[in-house]
């Protein structure tokens, strides 16, 4: 249970999700109705400029609900009153997206937080000859 007085300025809350997979993407493309093809389809991708298909922006905004409601406990120790993004990358299949909120201010009952997410993209494992041990698809399909 989360109370007021227990939140601190500068508290920090956090989610990691290593679990985006294709077919995660089309689950997802089919109950939200967003079936814009580069989110599933890597051909469709390419020729969008694209190397490979990537996440839905409200696919990854949906953790950042998710961080507050596990948080707040289903709503049942406070309530969401507001939300704005700026959406300024991609991720992609196999990425480790990661999702931090900081307590910037309290004003009264209200705490407003100030929330990133990035995603880290696994590329090449190297021995220490430089010599590939394993290699994710972003390093098979140049993403970096």
């Amino acid at each position: 249970m989360v109370t007021i007085s227990e939140i601190k300025v500068g508290q920090e809350i956090k989610n990691e999700f290593d679990g985006i997979t294709r077919e995660l993407l089309r689950q997802y493309a089919k109950v939200s109705g967003d079936t814009n093809p580069i989110h599933t389809n890597d051909a469709v991708a390419i020729k969008a400029g694209l190397k490979g298909v990537i996440a839905h922006g409200l696919f990854s905004f949906g953790f950042i609900t998710k961080l507050f409601e596990d948080y707040l406990n289903q709503e049942r120790d406070g309530k969401i009153i507001e939300i704005s993004v700026e959406m300024r990358g991609m991720i992609r299949v196999g990425d480790l997206l990661i999702t931090k909120a900081v307590v910037s201010k309290i004003e009264g009952k209200r705490v407003f937080f100030d929330v990133t997410q990035t995603s880290i993209t696994y590329v090449d494992i190297k021995d220490k000859e430089g010599n590939i041990v394993k290699q994710f698809e972003a390093g098979e399909r140049g993403y970096i």
